[in-house]
């Protein structure tokens, strides 16, 4: 029973961290536009925002720079 339970217990942890890491060879960065957006809206309305999490876009990553042959 002990093993069931500990089963269970592992289980949404493993895919709940699965779900987590995003696509592989993407990367997050601010989406500076959307805070922007939001930020004059709620000037607009005499409202502060106080940002606790930022929005965030995946971005794919730059191409590394080509080696020259030295």
């Amino acid at each position: 029973m002990l093993r069931v339970v500990r089963a269970f217990s592992v289980l949404p942890v493993l895919l709940l961290g699965a779900c987590a890491s995003g696509l592989p060879g993407s990367t997050q960065e601010v989406d500076q536009q959307k805070v922007a957006s939001i930020d004059r809206a709620a000037l607009g309305r005499g409202v502060k925002v106080y940002w606790v999490s930022m929005p965030t876009k995946r971005v794919a990553p730059a191409p590394a720079a080509a080696a020259t042959p030295g």
